[in-house]
């Protein structure tokens, strides 16, 4: 008998920031105004950080990104 390993794929990844901005097409979630859903792959998100470095984080076709305050979350799969 063997034993496959796993890869969990459903991890939530978490970067802070002091601001952000969209680049590509994003939709607001009906029912909560900080969640974005990409609605191409490619969407990108581009991320003052604390010290003032940038970050952009390229995202798949109906990722899920929800944006708390000064932190965003998303899960590792939705990456490109």
């Amino acid at each position: 008998m063997t034993v496959e390993p796993q890869m969990n794929l459903h991890v939530k990844q978490y970067k802070m920031f002091n601001t952000y901005k969209f680049e590509g097409r994003w939709k607001h979630k009906k029912n909560n105004n900080q969640n974005f859903i990409s609605q191409e792959d490619r969407s990108s998100i581009i991320l003052t950080l604390i010290g003032g470095m940038t970050e952009t984080i390229s995202f798949k076709k109906g990722a899920n990104i929800i944006v708390k305050n000064d932190l965003i979350e998303y899960y590792a799969q939705d990456l490109l």
